[in-house]
Formats: C-alpha cells, sequence, structure tokens
C-alpha cells in the first residue's frame, strides 16, 4: 500500500476511507474545499462527498425540508442521496414513468457546494441509464435556490421547458364513490 510522506508516512488508501457502497462510482466522488475532519493522529483531510442510493433503514433527515414524509412509502431504489463522512446532505426522489423517470423531489443542503447538485445528478443519470431508461421529466419551484440552480443545468443539458401547469393529488376515494 502507498504511504505519504507529507502524512507522517500514513498508509494513504487507509486515511481516504472510501464508503463500503457495492457500485461505488468514483465519478460521484469529490472532495469539498475547505472541508476539514480530525483522523487518528490528529491528521487533517479533506471530507468526500459522494452520490448514492439510500439504504435500508436510513430515512431523509428533516434539516432539507423537503417534504418528503409526505410522499408516504418510499422505495429506496429510487431515492438518491448525496452524502459526506458525517451526514446525507442532499437527495433525490424519482420513479420510472413509460421509459423514463419522473423526478419526484429534490432538496441539497444550502451550505453544500454547487457542485453537489451536479454530482448528485450525474449519479442518478448513470443509474437511469444503466436500468434502461431514455429520459426524465420534472416539476421546478423556481422559488428554491437549489431549484433555481437546477433550471440553469438543464438547459446547458438540453432540456426543454414544456409549459407552466397546475398540479392536483389526493387519497383515493372511499369505495362505491
Amino acid at each position: 500500500m502507498a504511504t505519504c510522506p507529507i502524512l507522517d508516512g500514513s498508509q494513504v488508501l487507509a486515511l481516504l476511507r472510501l464508503p463500503d457502497s457495492p457500485g461505488l462510482d468514483r465519478n460521484s466522488i469529490r472532495w469539498l474545499p475547505g472541508e476539514i475532519v480530525d483522523i487518528p493522529k490528529g491528521t487533517n483531510v479533506p471530507v468526500i462527498e459522494y452520490a448514492r442510493l439510500l439504504r435500508a433503514g436510513e430515512s431523509i433527515p428533516a434539516g432539507l425540508e423537503a417534504g418528503f414524509d409526505q410522499l408516504g412509502q418510499l422505495d429506496r431504489n429510487w431515492v438518491w442521496v448525496l452524502e459526506t463522512d458525517v451526514e446525507i446532505t442532499g437527495v433525490l426522489i424519482g420513479s420510472p414513468c413509460h421509459g423514463a423517470c419522473f423526478i419526484w423531489r429534490m432538496s441539497v443542503d444550502p451550505k453544500a457546494s454547487q457542485m453537489s447538485v451536479v454530482r448528485l445528478l450525474r449519479r442518478f443519470a448513470s443509474d437511469i441509464r444503466a436500468r434502461g431508461l431514455k429520459g426524465y421529466m420534472l416539476i421546478i419551484d423556481p422559488s428554491t435556490p437549489t431549484q433555481t440552480h437546477l433550471v440553469r443545468i438543464l438547459e446547458k443539458i438540453g432540456a426543454k421547458r414544456i409549459k407552466t401547469v397546475e398540479w392536483y393529488a389526493g387519497s383515493l376515494p372511499r369505495p362505491g364513490l
């Protein structure tokens, strides 16, 4: 294993502590500039940020204020999260929809970097492409900073605004109505 003279000869791979995640896409990992974490021996290394699917037993942090608790049962195979060594800092919820993926909600911690949205979208795109889907659809609320940033990204990659619509949702009525 390689050693690093700058970090007192410590083993570099042991310091990286890559997450135990099968199918981890190394392109979805990046160093957060200026973020520091203490490790044994008092050496500091930047925090790693990466995107992945939600794991069994995990929940979406209330601090993201994304309203996901209103959606009911979430299928973790369609919930992507952005995570640092410390916590989940972003989430994207989708579902299959006739050969495409419908993105229901996306929320990223306002303290996260602008690249965080891009990282989450790259992992999402890689996964839905691997599942054989051909595209995506979503509803944007441009009053939120994350979604305003998302509009600029979508326009750069060729997405088209269809038209303004109003959405309605409700529970199923009782039988016989």
